[in-house]
C-alpha cells in the first residue's frame, strides 16, 4: 500500500522504485499541478548524516533553472519524519529506451547532447555536479525535449553488491557515486570530481546514442573500471558508418581519461555541438557570435587579404629556415580560442627541430587561399628563398591553386639549384588527410611521387575510415601524432646539419648522376631497409618507383610494374626471408612477379639489375627457398644482373662507385670537342633566357640577333623536368654570351638567372661568361623601373614595342669575343 499523502501532495499512484527510494505520482491540491515525489528509504532516513546530505543536495539542486533540467519544487518531511523531494513530473520515454532500438539519427544525437550539455552548464554554474549522468536519467518528453533527472540525488548512500550498468556502486577506499558504465576514471577510482566528470559521462551517452552500445562494458565491476581507466573504446565508425569525423572528435574529447584534456566546461562543449549542428544543416558559422569560432576571431584580429587569409610578406618568407605551406581551411578550429591543426603542428615542429639542432630557427607557415585564388607574384617568387618547405597535403590543399603553384615553384627552383651543383634546399610531404588520385593536379602528383610522405592519419582496419592523428581523438592518436612530429623533425634537423657541413657542393655540368630507379617492393622483414634506401635515393635527387602502393589485383599489378620498370634506368630488388603475399587472381608472390617482369625488361631494354640479399639470409619457407635458389643462378643465365650478397651499406657503395665511373665518362665526353665536318664556322652564340609565357614576345629579339650574325640558343619547355634542366645547363656551358629577357617574369626569377651566371663557372671549367645583359621589356611596373645590377648590363625598352636596336652594342661585344685576339 502506498501512502495517501506526502506533505502537501495527494498520492495518485507509485511510478517507480530504486536504490534511492520510491517514486510516486502526486498532485499539489493547492496549485493543482502534478509532481513526482521521491522518498528517502527508511533505513537511510534513520542515519542523520545521510539524511542531512540528502536534504542539502536537494536544496542545492533546486537552484537550477533550465528548460532541460527537471525542476525541483521543494523538499520536506512527512508526518512520520521521512524525507522527500518533489520535482517536475515529466511524461515521455527515457533516452535509454530509445537507444535500445539502435543508434539515433545524427540530428537527434546532436540536439539531445546539446540540450543535456546546456543543462549541465547551468548546474555547474551553481555548483551542482550531477555525478550520475546516464541515458536512464534523461527523459525525452512529448515535445521532443530532453529533461535531465535527479540533479543532486545521485550519491549512493549504501554499499551495493549489484554491478549491473544501471546500478550505483561504492568502494571501501573511497566512495564511488555513479553508474559503472557511465563513470569517469576519477569517479570510478573514488577521487574528487567536478563538472568535467559529468562531461565524461555525457560523452558515454553520446557514444551510446551514436552506436547503440556503451563504450566500456566488462564482465565484472573491476573489469568495467579497468576498461574505463585504461582502455580506449572501440572506434565508433565500426558501428555507424555515417558518423561525421567532427562528431567523432567531439565525443572522443569528452571521453579523454585525463580531465585536463576534456572540455573544461560544458559551455565549451555546447559551442562545438552547435557549430556541428550548423554544419549538418549546411549553415555558415557566421550565424554564431564572433567570439564562438576561431575563424571569426581571426577575421577581427588579422588584416584580410585577397582570398580571405593573411599571408606573410615576401620578406618574412625569405627569412624562413622552414616554411610550412598549407591551405587556410586546414587551420580552422571548432573550439573557441584554441589552436587550429596547422598552428599546433607549426608550434610542435618548431620545438622539436630546435631541440634536435640545438639552434633557434625561423619557422613560419603560409596559409594559402582556398580554391582558384592566385598568389601575388611577389609572394610566389619569394617561396623558393626559404631553405626548407613542408607541404601539408589534404583535400583543401589539392584544390587550392595557390598551394599547387607554390609547391611547383619551390620544386622547380630546387631542381635548378640541384642541377647547378648548389642544391641546399629540401621539401617534405606531410599528409594530414589523404587525397584521391583523381583530385590532385598531375604535375603536383608527379612531384609528390618523388617525396617520402609522413602520414598524420591511419585507417580503421575494419571500416577503412580515415582517422587523423589528433589529441582530440584519444591517447593513442595523440601518441601517433607526436611520433610523426619527431620523425619529420629528425629528418629536417639532419638536413639542416648536413647543409652546415657542406656550404658548397661540387659544381660542374654533371656534378651528380640522377637516375630513375625501380626499387622493388619488399616483404615486411625488409620494410625498414627498403624505406631507408628509398629515402636516401630521393635525397640524392634520384626518382624512385613505384611512387605509390602497387595494386592488389594480379593483372593490374603486372601492368603497373611493367609501366614503372619501363621508365627506369636500373632495377634494384631487395630479397628477404619471406615469400610475401599473392595478389588476387595470381599464383606467384609479388616478389616473383616483379622478378619475372624485371628479367624481361632488362633483357629487351638492356637495363642493369641488382639483386640484393643479406649475407646471413636464412630462409625457412619452402617457396621462398626455391625462389632464392633461382635468383642465385640468374647472374650465370641472364645478362646485366648482379647478385649482391652483402650489407645494404655495401650495396649503396657499389652503386656510388658505378655512378661515379659513369659521371667521369660523361665529364670527359663534355670536355672533348666533337668535329662534325672538316669545316667548322665558329660563330658567336647567345643563350636567350626567358620564361615560356614570354616565348612570343622574344621572337623579335631572336630575329634581330640572327640578322646581326649571332647564333641564338633558347630554353626547352617540353619534356621531363630533368631533361629540361639538362638542356639549360648545356646551353650555359656552350654559349659565349647570355641575354635574359625580363618580361612577364617576377624580379625573383630574374635574380635567380643572374646568380646562375656565376654558378656557370663550374660547368664551363672556370671560363666566365664575359658578356651578359638583361633586356627589360613590357609590361611596365615599379620593380622594373627600379631594377639595377652591378654584375650585368641592363637594357631598358621604354615603349610597348620592343626596341631591338638597343641590342646593337651587345651584338658588337658578342662578335668581338670571336674576333682574333678577342
Amino acid at each position: 500500500m502506498h501512502p495517501e499523502k506526502i506533505g502537501p501532495y495527494r498520492i495518485i499512484k507509485p511510478i517507480g522504485a530504486g536504490a534511492m527510494g520510491e517514486v510516486f505520482l502526486g498532485e499539489d491540491e493547492t496549485l493543482g499541478r502534478q509532481a513526482a515525489i521521491k522518498t528517502l528509504p527508511e533505513e537511510f532516513g534513520n542515519d542523520p548524516v545521510r539524511r542531512q546530505r540528502f536534504m542539502q543536495e536537494a536544496q542545492s539542486a533546486s537552484a537550477i533553472n533550465h528548460p532541460n533540467a527537471c525542476t525541483i519544487y521543494g523538499v520536506g518531511e512527512t508526518e512520520e519524519g521521512d524525507a522527500f523531494i518533489a520535482m517536475e513530473y515529466v511524461e515521455g520515454n527515457t533516452l535509454k529506451s530509445l537507444v535500445g532500438n539502435g543508434p539515433l539519427a545524427l540530428e537527434l544525437t546532436t540536439e539531445f547532447s546539446t540540450q543535456i550539455a546546456d543543462a549541465l552548464d547551468e548546474a555547474h554554474k551553481v555548483g551542482v555536479v550531477h555525478r550520475d549522468i546516464k541515458s536512464a536519467n534523461v527523459i525525452i518528453n512529448q515535445r521532443g525535449q530532453a529533461k535531465v533527472l535527479d540533479f543532486g540525488l545521485a550519491k549512493k548512500l549504501d554499499e551495493e553488491e549489484d554491478i549491473d550498468a544501471t546500478k550505483m556502486v561504492q568502494t571501501q577506499d573511497g566512495q564511488i557515486i555513479g553508474t559503472p558504465g557511465y563513470m569517469s576514471p576519477e569517479q570510478a577510482t573514488g577521487k574528487d570530481v567536478d563538472g568535467r566528470s559529468d562531461i565524461f559521462s555525457l560523452g558515454v551517452m553520446m557514444y551510446e546514442m551514436i552506436t547503440g552500445q556503451l563504450p566500456f562494458v566488462g564482465n565484472s565491476l573491476g573489469d568495467t573500471i579497468q576498461k574505463i581507466c585504461r582502455e580506449a573504446p572501440a572506434a565508433m565508425a565500426r558501428f555507424n558508418y555515417e558518423l561525421p569525423q567532427e562528431l567523432e572528435r567531439i565525443t572522443m574529447k569528452c571521453l579523454q581519461k585525463d580531465p585536463a584534456r576534456r572540455y573544461q566546461s560544458a559551455s565549451e562543449l555546447v559551442v562545438d555541438l552547435r557549430n556541428f549542428s550548423s554544419m549538418l544543416r549546411g549553415e555558415s558559422n557566421e550565424s554564431h557570435p564572433a567570439e564562438l569560432t576561431q575563424t571569426s576571431m581571426q577575421m577581427v584580429t588579422q588584416p584580410e587579404q585577397s582570398g580571405g587569409t593573411a599571408l606573410p610578406s615576401p620578406e618574412e618568407i625569405q627569412q624562413c629556415d622552414i616554411l610550412i605551406s598549407c591551405s587556410e581551411l586546414d587551420n580552422q578550429s571548432f573550439q573557441p580560442g584554441s589552436e587550429g591543426w596547422i598552428s599546433r603542428f607549426h608550434r610542435n615542429l618548431k620545438v622539436r627541430v630546435e631541440q634536435l639542432t640545438g639552434d633557434r630557427l625561423k619557422v613560419g607557415f603560409c596559409e594559402m587561399p582556398a580554391g582558384e585564388s592566385q598568389l601575388d607574384d611577389t609572394v610566389l617568387n619569394a617561396l623558393p628563398e626559404a631553405n626548407t618547405m613542408v607541404t601539408v597535403v589534404s583535400p583543401p590543399f589539392a584544390k587550392s591553386k595557390a598551394c599547387v603553384d607554390g609547391t611547383e615553384k619551390y620544386w622547380s627552383s630546387m631542381l635548378e639549384e640541384s642541377n647547378a651543383g648548389t642544391g641546399m634546399k629540401s621539401i617534405y610531404k606531410v599528409i594530414k588527410t589523404p587525397v584521391d588520385d583523381d583530385q590532385i593536379d598531375a604535375d603536383l602528383d608527379a612531384i609528390f611521387g618523388q617525396l617520402l610522405g609522413y602520414d598524420f592519419y591511419d585507417r580503421d582496419p575494419e571500416t577503412s575510415r580515415v582517422r587523423e592523428f589528433d589529441e582530440a581523438h584519444g591517447e593513442e592518436a595523440a601518441q601517433r601524432y607526436y611520433e610523426r612530429i619527431y620523425d619529420l623533425a629528425y629528418e629536417i634537423s639532419e638536413h639542416v646539419k648536413q647543409t652546415r657541413k657542406t656550404p658548397y657542393m661540387e659544381s660542374g655540368s654533371f656534378s651528380k648522376i640522377r637516375k630513375n630507379i625501380y626499387l622493388a617492393e619488399a616483404t615486411a622483414d625488409l620494410k625498414e631497409d627498403r624505406e631507408r634506401l628509398r629515402r636516401e635515393f630521393l635525397e640524392l635527387g634520384h626518382i624512385v618507383y613505384p611512387d605509390r602502393s602497387l595494386p592488389t589485383e594480379h593483372a593490374e599489378l603486372e601492368t603497373a610494374v611493367t609501366d614503372y620498370m619501363g621508365k627506369c634506368d636500373l632495377i634494384i630488388q631487395p630479397v628477404g626471408a619471406r615469400y610475401g603475399f599473392v595478389p588476387e587472381g595470381g599464383e606467384e608472390s609479388v616478389l616473383m612477379i616483379q622478378n619475372r617482369i624485371a628479367r624481361s625488361v632488362a633483357a629487351t631494354k638492356s637495363k642493369p639489375r641488382y639483386i640484393w640479399m643479406a649475407r646471413d639470409l636464412m630462409v625457412e619457407d619452402d617457396r621462398q627457398k626455391q625462389f632464392v635458389d633461382m635468383l642465385r643462378e640468374e647472374p650465370a643465365t641472364c645478362d646485366g644482373v648482379e647478385l649482391v650478397k652483402d650489407s645494404i651499406e655495401n650495396l649503396k657503395e657499389l652503386l656510388e662507385q658505378r655512378w661515379k665511373a659513369e659521371l667521369d665518362d660523361l665529364q670527359k665526353a663534355v670536355a672533348t670537342p666533337v668535329i662534325e665536318s672538316s669545316v667548322v664556322i665558329d660563330v658567336p652564340r647567345v643563350y636567350l633566357v626567358y620564361e615560356k609565357r614570354d616565348e612570343e614576345a622574344v621572337e623579335a629579339i631572336e630575329d634581330y640577333l640572327y640578322d646581326q650574325g649571332v647564333e641564338v640558343m633558347v630554353p626547352e619547355f617540353e619534356g621531363a623536368e630533368h631533361d629540361i634542366n639538362a638542356i639549360h645547363i648545356q646551353n650555359l656551358t656552350d654559349c659565349d654570351a647570355v641575354l635574359v629577357y625580363y618580361g612577364q617574369s617576377g624580379k625573383a626569377w630574374v635574380d635567380i638567372k643572374v646568380r646562375e651566371l656565376t654558378k656557370a663557372l663550374g660547368y664551363r671549367e672556370g671560363r666566365p661568361i664575359e658578356c651578359a645583359a638583361i633586356f627589360i621589356g613590357p609590361p611596365e611596373d615599379r620593380r622594373k623601373e627600379r631594377f639595377k645590377s652591378l654584375s650585368v648590363d641592363v637594357l631598358r625598352s621604354e615603349d610597348e614595342e620592343l626596341q631591338t636596336e638597343l641590342l646593337s652594342q651587345f651584338c658588337v661585344d658578342v662578335k668581338n669575343l670571336k674576333a682574333p685576339g678577342g
